[in-house]
């Protein structure tokens, strides 16, 4: 059985440390203060910005989704994504691969948030 790393830091280190690097490194190449990653480090109770969750998984590929909870999940899709494009764009079929990738990190981020949110609520 594969463990998966407790938190969202040891999972950062684990991508590190299969690229060979640092996290020293990595915030060297995101552009993002070493701080951060202490931070990361130290409260993982509190949730990384947006940009900085997104700008870790681009860079490793990764789901945003993996990168906070360590879930991996299968993808489905039921629509394709032309159909997908022209429905959110409102028909224009001039979509670049950023505008795409942009709307679909900007709707994991709000599943993510609901996902979270709703863990919350039940807690309490």
């Amino acid at each position: 059985m594969c463990n998966i790393p407790e938190t969202t830091y040891d999972r950062i280190k684990e991508l590190c440390m299969k690229r060979g690097m640092t996290i020293s490194k990595l915030a060297l190449e995101l552009g993002v203060s070493k701080s951060t990653f202490t931070w990361i480090k130290n409260y993982p109770e509190r949730k990384i910005s947006t940009a900085t969750a997104q700008k870790i998984a681009d860079y490793f590929d990764i789901s945003v989704d993996y990168l906070i909870t360590g879930e991996k999940k299968e993808k489905t899709s039921f629509v394709s994504e032309d159909d997908l494009k022209i429905a959110l764009f409102n028909g224009d079929t001039e979509v670049t691969d950023e505008m795409w990738q942009e709307v679909k990190s900007f709707a994991e981020m709000v599943a993510i948030k609901y996902k979270y949110n709703k863990e919350k609520n039940d807690k309490s």
